[in-house]
């Protein structure tokens, strides 16, 4: 993983977390312009075990 892909993943999660709603990519992405969200989204799920 790229130093701005784990950045980028660093932000989502801090976006996450810190927000008191769910959040949509589209919520996400001004913070982030550019990034493939979704992508970006899949990676935490795949380390948080989300959906098992």
């Amino acid at each position: 993983m790229s130093d701005v892909v784990g950045r980028q993943l660093r932000i989502v999660e801090a976006l996450l977390f810190a927000s008191a709603e769910p959040l949509r990519p589209a919520d996400i992405a001004p913070f982030l312009e550019g990034a493939d969200i979704p992508a970006l989204l899949e990676i935490l799920r795949a380390q948080y075990g989300a959906g098992e």
